[in-house]
């Protein structure tokens, strides 16, 4: 009633193991619940998620990705995404502790996964999604800019991430069942994979094209060449 349409909501994660590691206080339940009361209300949600910290494992990838799927109020980078760790955080003292981290600038650290099939999902996401990746960096910048109705770009968006996390998880349930462990195999899924994540854009374009066209028509021609490039 006073005019609230969109709330920054602090999901982070849809595995109460992760929430418990980084002592965030909360439980996946409530956050379900407040994703529900807030599209009960007709409210946008953006939503911060975290998808990897240094003691991720792909069973836990596979279930915030099947979160995911359910809530769908979640950016595609965090796909790529991986937990920041800086100097005073609670996490630091346990990663040098098991000498899993080294300092890259003097705000923050990287590591790498305990569980080795993390990065190679990692890696292979990013690879099958680095054309969504870019047209998406232009899609936010459209988004905040007002330039279209909210209503319709967060349609989009929902329908972007559904799809796009149906990919992950195939990829990640293929990593469990080690699908692509023989080095031929995973070329294989792995162009099928970016050769429909591909198609995915190419489907979310046009959509995306014809919002702006009904909605902006003077400026239609500029940004419809703009995001095809």
């Amino acid at each position: 009633e006073t005019g609230l349409s969109l709330v920054y909501l602090g999901l982070e994660s849809g595995v109460q193991a992760q929430l418990d590691r980084w002592s965030r206080r909360c439980t996946v339940e409530e956050g379900l619940k407040a994703v529900e009361v807030l599209q009960r209300l007709g409210i946008l949600i953006q939503a911060g998620f975290i998808l990897y910290d240094p003691w991720t494992t792909l069973k836990e990838i596979i279930a915030n990705l099947e979160f995911i799927k359910k809530v769908r109020v979640v950016s595609l980078p965090l796909f790529v995404r991986a937990m920041e760790i800086r100097p005073g955080m609670a996490l630091e003292k346990k990663l040098i502790e098991n000498g899993n981290v080294y300092r890259e600038a003097s705000f923050d650290y990287s590591y790498s996964f305990y569980d080795p099939k993390v990065g190679t999902f990692r890696d292979i996401v990013s690879y099958v999604f680095g054309n969504l990746l870019e047209f998406y960096k232009k899609f936010a910048e459209l988004r905040e800019s007002s330039v279209l109705p909210i209503e319709y770009v967060a349609k989009l968006e929902k329908q972007l991430i559904l799809k796009a996390t149906g990919i992950a998880l195939d990829i990640a349930i293929s990593l469990r069942s080690s699908l692509i462990k023989d080095s031929q195999k995973a070329r294989e899924y792995m162009n099928a994979w970016k050769k429909e994540a591909d198609s995915l854009l190419e489907n979310i374009l046009h959509s995306f094209a014809s919002l702006i066209a009904i909605h902006n028509t003077e400026d239609a021609n500029v940004e419809t060449k703009t995001l095809v490039n």
